[in-house]
């Protein structure tokens, strides 16, 4: 539902932007085209992204080993007599 309300938004934006002084729509100032543009052109470090993923796996595997571990624990308490 969130992804589907995201994309309306994103449809209506470039509606907007596609209509920008037109039909009673006013015009973007200049000012916050320029900043858009320069938001937008931002570069992905390949090499610090892949060292992320790495580490967010390795925190996703501990947390799993985690649960694993305290699932263990209380099986073992409720299986006791």
């Amino acid at each position: 539902m969130e992804n589907n309300f995201q994309a309306q938004m994103d449809d209506g934006l470039h509606v907007l932007y596609g209509q920008q002084g037109k039909d009673g729509v006013p015009a973007v100032p200049a000012s916050t085209v320029a900043q858009q543009t320069a938001a937008t052109d931002n570069s992905v470090d390949t090499t610090e992204l892949g060292a992320q993923l790495l580490r967010l796996q390795a925190q996703a595997n501990q947390a799993e080993a985690q649960i694993t571990q305290t699932m263990m624990s209380v099986q073992a308490v409720q299986s006791q007599p």
